[in-house]
């Protein structure tokens, strides 16, 4: 993938890093910008997770793999957004879906088998919440989320000779083999962590998934950093930690719950994270290799979780008030400050602020 750069910068691996690094920060600004076109008054917030969390900026700017999957999964849910909700720029957006959906399904597919799931949830739940008729919001969520499982299971199928040993039918062998394998001290270092036996059956898997999403949003803790890097992930993981429980705290889980399944934007953020958190604590049991396979979680995690207590701020200010607090209001952004994408380039002003 990096070879026309390696011919452009004459062989230099310093300014293919640079090079590369400028070009996958574009996808990461972008998805920064959708958000902050949202909620335009977290965008201090935002900069935290989509611009200076550690493991991201490490992990996310040099030759890797996990540079480009990082920077294609951000361009994703910029295009989408552009493209299914704002309705700009048809041609380019489209463009740009495609090449980061290539992009990911080439290099790291089992990132798309997450991402595409959750963003037909994404683009269902928008439109469920433009009809207010309830009747007919009660027939067509159950129908929509019938169609969402069946066609994301029609699409991994399709795509199933180019996920390879990630295709459905082949996932659980792959699993297995990734827990033995990357168990191996003499190969991937001493820091690894143990999610029980699996016993063959997609059942033994989904039995996993606490201990496996925990590992994956949280580990490695403090006690068990090995080395500097380690050292560093490990305070991250210490924050974010802090900045969820906190927050589950300030919500009583209860309102945190709510958010999640009343705002289409955290559902796609944090229904990403936790199944994507998932998907690598039960398939990488090796702590050097997941603290670079979660990047692209973490942007999304924290953005999240800092549009929940958002949101639980504005209910505290409506309760000291007296006035009922409507959390569907909310589901299209901030509506004090976002207007509609013809009334104004509103991400650009609150960027510049």
């Amino acid at each position: 993938v990096i070879s026309p750069l390696v011919i452009l910068t004459f062989n230099s691996y310093l300014v293919t890093t640079i090079v590369l690094a400028t070009l996958s920060y574009t996808g990461i600004w972008n998805c920064f910008r959708t958000f902050v076109s949202y909620y335009p008054t977290l965008t201090k917030k935002f900069a935290t997770a989509f611009l200076f969390m550690p493991s991201v900026i490490f992990w996310g700017s040099s030759i890797l793999k996990d540079t480009m999957t990082l920077s294609a999964t951000c361009w994703w849910v910029h295009c989408c957004d552009e493209l299914y909700f704002k309705r700009r720029n048809i041609v380019s957006n489209t463009f740009g879906l495609l090449l980061s959906a290539t992009f990911i399904i080439i290099i790291k597919p089992y990132i798309f088998m997450v991402l595409f799931p959750v963003t037909l949830l994404w683009v269902l739940h928008r439109r469920i919440a433009t009809i207010r008729n309830v009747l007919l919001k009660f027939i067509f969520l159950p129908l929509g989320m019938i169609l969402l499982v069946a066609f994301s299971l029609y699409v991994m199928e399709w795509l199933g000779d180019r996920l390879d040993k990630f295709a459905l039918e082949k996932a659980l062998r792959t699993i297995e083999i990734n827990q033995a394998d990357m168990k191996r001290s003499e190969q991937y270092g001493s820091g690894f962590f143990d999610i029980g036996e699996l016993d063959g059956t997609w059942s033994g898997v989904l039995g996993k998934f606490p201990i496996a999403t925990v590992a994956g949003l949280f580990r490695p803790f403090l006690w068990e950093a090995r080395g500097f890097t380690m050292v560093i992930s490990s305070l991250e993981n210490l924050w974010l930690l802090a900045l969820v429980l906190l927050v589950l705290l300030r919500t009583r889980v209860v309102f945190f719950l709510r958010c999640i399944v009343g705002n289409p934007l955290l559902a796609l953020s944090l229904g990403f994270a936790i199944f994507f958190a998932f998907a690598i604590g039960v398939t990488t049991p090796n702590f050097g290799a997941m603290v670079r396979f979660k990047i692209p979680l973490i942007p999304l995690l924290v953005a999240g979780v800092y549009i929940i207590s958002f949101l639980e701020k504005k209910r505290r200010e409506s309760s000291n008030l007296g006035r009922p607090f409507k959390l569907a209001t909310y589901a299209r952004g901030d509506p004090e400050h976002v207007q509609p994408p013809t009334g104004g380039n509103v991400t650009d002003r609150a960027v510049k602020r």
